[in-house]
């Protein structure tokens, strides 16, 4: 079975991601662009997991990098 990482590589390759409107408000308000957060992706780590994300929602999954 694939790991976390090697899925979100996965999907970065694949363009298969979305960002919510407050991770884009905050990237347009710091001015990163899609190709720095793609690589920054890429070349991740996961070092903490939150299944049920910060919703608590069983159909929201969120990482920390």
């Amino acid at each position: 079975m694939a790991s976390i990482e090697q899925k979100i590589k996965k999907l970065v390759s694949d363009r298969r991601y979305e960002f919510s409107k407050h991770a884009e408000r905050e990237r347009e308000a710091d001015q990163i662009s899609i190709e720095e957060l793609e690589v920054a992706l890429f070349n991740c780590e996961v070092i903490e997991d939150y299944p049920f994300g910060s919703t608590g929602s069983k159909f929201s999954y969120s990482w920390l990098f």
